[in-house]
């Protein structure tokens, strides 16, 4: 009823009856709800005096451990109570019995993690309570609660987002991370739910992955842990249209952040990241001829991707089906050029997935812009500079690869291109592409210092 003074008087009148130094379970609870009352009366010293004794009867309760908890918090004292929530989810995995429900309305460990998740955050220690709420997580045999748990956990996490500097935010990321793997798990193996609870909670984590892959774009590899972790919840959802198109643009951005890491990363650590990415690839073309059969899309470039991604997949992994993803990216950017006013962007994808490739290096040049043309549009004189700037990154990050004849090609165009603006009076722009050129220089042989002094 809330009077804790006159409770703790008969609970010490109870007290009374025992026998010093007498050990036995019924003295453990009693000392229990005495320091329940002591907490209440703000009486900490003579709380902790009881879960002492409480602890000397019976060490192996996971109600003397979650008394030991509450001290802690009020203590502050985080590594103790980490301790204490360790031992009540060590103690979980055993039978707990029933105790007074003067004070405990439920016995299972999962209310009394709960509990403490509660009680920490009443206390502003959001540390602890995400202790209490992963021990939840990782002891409860109850999927209803542990959703209900790593729910807590993502909404703790983002509120953390939302006021850590920029380099803690990649810390909170990788926290969240296995979070929605347990969920995963969790509601792909959970046997008592409906099809619309288990949609709902897929759904609901579905969507948590892709904001949390749209807060990664400096980290390839998160974006696409996050990504592919969206499109498996997804797939314990009702597949409607707008689903599968989240399931297509998953698919199509783990694979964009794969190839995206393999080119960072030496040749020979590129095999398993490579086969993975033609597995997603795989799995998008799946996805597109379910959504290209119910409607059209004219203007979508889901096809040139999908044809580029697996070109530079298989490029990378010497297989011998290249060829044939090679015509089939050659066709249908063809096809993109004369169907549409934009003819050249299609074309710009197929570069950049090919620029080790010598010949597209300079077929697409030739193609955005032939030699002898007298004026320029500014618009395709961007595309084009783009195009020598792609070239640049890549022979700078693998000079031998490239052949010094195909780099001498680049820096000679370029410089054209330079002296045609300057005939044009285009002073500033002229000025601008000779010093593309000469970035050039550089990366020549034998040809440098005759180029140089030129």
């Amino acid at each position: 009823a809330g009077n804790y003074s006159e409770a703790l008087q008969w609970y010490n009148y109870s007290l009374s009856f025992f026998k010093a130094g007498q050990i036995e379970p019924n003295l453990a609870k009693l000392q229990r709800n005495r320091a329940s009352c002591l907490l209440q009366l703000e009486q900490l010293e003579k709380a902790k005096e009881a879960i002492k004794e409480a602890e000397r009867c019976d060490p192996e309760s996971i109600f003397t451990q979650f008394s030991i908890y509450k001290i802690a918090v009020q203590e502050n004292n985080v590594e103790k109570a980490a301790e204490a929530l360790n031992a009540v989810g060590r103690l979980s995995k055993t039978s707990v019995s029933s105790e007074d429900r003067l004070l405990v309305s439920d016995s299972s460990a999962s209310y009394l993690l709960s509990l403490a998740a509660q009680i920490a955050l009443e206390n502003g220690g959001q540390e602890t309570a995400i202790k209490a709420l992963e021990v939840l997580c990782e002891n409860s045999k109850d999927e209803g609660h542990v959703l209900m748990g790593l729910r807590c956990l993502v909404r703790l996490v983002f509120s953390a987002l939302e006021k850590s500097a920029d380099e803690l935010r990649d810390l909170n990321m990788d926290v969240l991370l296995p979070y929605l793997k347990l969920a995963l798990q969790t509601i792909s193996h959970q046997s008592h739910m409906t099809a619309e609870q288990r949609a709902e909670d897929a759904n609901w984590f579905r969507k948590i992955a892709w904001n949390s892959a749209l807060q990664c774009e400096s980290s390839p590899d998160r974006m696409r842990d996050f990504f592919v972790l969206s499109y498996q919840l997804s797939l314990l959802c009702p597949p409607d249209r707008t689903l599968l198109l989240g399931q297509r643009t998953c698919l199509l951005m783990a694979a964009a952040a794969s190839l995206e890491l393999c080119r960072k990363s030496p040749h020979s650590t590129q095999a398993e990241e490579l086969t993975l990415v033609l597995e997603h690839i795989q799995a998008c073309w799946e996805v597109w001829k379910t959504l290209k059969a119910s409607g059209n899309f004219p203007t979508d470039p889901t096809d040139s991707l999908l044809l580029l991604y697996e070109f530079e997949a298989r490029a990378k992994l010497n297989d011998p089906k290249v060829e044939t993803i090679l015509d089939s990216a050659s066709l249908h950017c063809i096809k993109i050029q004369y169907a549409s006013p934009e003819a050249v962007i299609g074309m710009k994808w197929f570069l950049i997935v090919c620029l080790h490739l010598s010949k597209c290096v300079r077929s697409l040049i030739k193609l955005s812009l032939p030699s002898g043309v007298s004026e320029v549009e500014a618009r395709v004189l961007q595309e084009v500079w783009d195009y020598f700037e792609e070239a640049l990154s890549i022979i700078s990050a693998a000079p031998d690869d490239f052949p010094e004849i195909e780099t001498l090609w680049l820096l000679t165009r370029a410089w054209n291109t330079g002296i045609l603006l300057y005939s044009l009076a285009q002073y500033r722009d002229a000025e601008k592409w000779c010093g593309l050129a000469m970035s050039f220089i550089r990366h020549l042989g034998s040809l440098r210092e005759s180029y140089e002094m030129q």
